[in-house]
């Protein structure tokens, strides 16, 4: 059972009911409202280049051992590694995921690393895929889809947290009080456009500061621009 853990983590097991590993079967799942997070770190290719492969698996794992414990203190848990990044998912309020990222991107920052994050709420399947000899949990679902599109577009506006409204829409005040729209955006396989917003609230003081100030311009600038009053968003 010790061993069937390190590959299905019992907290998922819990989520999919079940309380026993040795219950576990191929194809269990089950549907419910979860929010996803993506971290991916920044230029961690150009820094393995300049690595042995021991030297390349020890960062990977001081990276992992620094953010994934704010994962857990937060009530998620890991769905997946991907490669300089992982995959987590946390069952109960989106606020719970936000408050993870951002002890994350604390975290990331005293190793001297950036990462781009980003974070959806909707509805997931969540089962054990597989097939003889091996077994390991997933999340299936378009949440994880945009989840994981939102985490590219932080490089595109050079920010370090992105969530969609559905996130947005349930954090607490003191958190949407350190954000900005960013607008409504097309992601790469999506016919309908996912409403994103910054979450700024581990940047530094003064960079917090200039992004306050700026709030009240930026959020009419953005409603000008889906207005199609372009003139009126340049200004």
């Amino acid at each position: 059972m010790d061993a069937f853990a390190r590959f299905v983590p019992q907290r998922l097991l819990e989520l999919d009911g079940r309380a026993d590993a040795t219950e576990a079967r191929l194809g269990d799942q089950i549907q419910r409202d979860m929010t996803v997070l993506f971290v991916d770190q920044r230029s961690f290719t150009a820094r393995a280049e300049q690595l042995d492969p021991n030297d390349t698996f020890a960062l990977l794992n001081g990276f992992f051992a620094a953010i994934v414990p704010a994962i857990h203190e937060h009530g998620g848990v890991v769905d997946k590694y991907l490669g300089d990044g992982l995959m987590a998912i946390f069952p109960d309020s989106p606020a719970h995921a936000v408050g993870a990222a951002l002890q994350i991107l604390e975290r990331s920052r005293s190793l001297g690393v950036g990462v781009g994050i980003g974070i959806h709420a909707g509805p997931v399947t969540l089962g054990l895929v597989g097939a003889d000899g091996r077994i390991e949990s997933t999340v299936v679902a378009d949440s994880v889809t945009i989840a994981a599109r939102v985490e590219r577009l932080t490089r595109r506006f050079d920010v370090d947290l992105l969530v969609t409204d559905s996130v947005h829409e349930r954090l607490p005040d003191e958190l949407r009080r350190d954000s900005r729209p960013l607008g409504a955006l097309m992601v790469k396989g999506k016919q309908r456009p996912v409403v994103v917003h910054e979450v700024f609230r581990a940047d530094p003081e003064a960079t917090r500061a200039v992004k306050r100030a700026s709030l009240d311009l930026l959020t009419a600038a953005v409603a000008a621009f889906h207005e199609g009053r372009v003139d009126d968003a340049e200004t």
